[in-house]
Formats: structure tokens, sequence, C-alpha cells
């Protein structure tokens, strides 16, 4: 987990993304951010490379932004579904 407080950067600045991918030593491209505030979340998220899902539970229009995310859910069961279809099973 990282805190915003605690590495002085505050979403939506891109830079607390790219502190968690060093910090875990991950590819931006490795990961997904789960989010419901649009602007704080998807925008950070997706500036930094990252695949971004918004949580949209509050079922708001997508606004005008030069970002969009990778996927939009907007229930709990629905988000479980999406990551479940995501779970790769090795044999």
């Amino acid at each position: 987990m990282v805190i915003s407080e605690e590495v002085g950067l505050i979403k939506p600045d891109a830079r607390i993304f790219t502190y968690f991918n060093r910090l875990l030593n991950l590819q931006a491209n490795e990961v997904v951010y789960i989010g419901d505030n649009f602007n704080n979340d998807m925008l950070g998220a997706k500036q930094a490379g990252w695949h971004a899902f918004w949580f949209n539970h509050r079922g708001l229009d997508l606004p005008k932004s030069d970002y969009i995310p990778d996927q939009t859910v907007e229930s709990p069961a629905e988000l479980a579904e999406l990551l479940q279809a995501m779970t790769v099973t090795a044999y």
C-alpha cells in the first residue's frame, strides 16, 4: 500500500503510480488499477501507463478526457465477474 502523505505525492499525479511500480519492481503494463473516482484514479493510472478499471457504482457519465478506462463496471458483482475472467490457471 502506498500512502500519499508518506511519499509526498497525491493522485492523479502519475508519479505516485510509478513510485508503486519501482517499489514492487513491476512494469506499468503488469498492473491494473481499480478506482471509483475518474479524475483521481483513471487519469493518474492511465498517464502512468497502467490498465485502469473504473468502478462506476454511482452511474456517472464518462467525463470528456484524453484518457478512457480499459473497462467500466457498475456493481461489485460485475467487478468480481471481470476479475474472475482475468484469472489465468496454469496447468
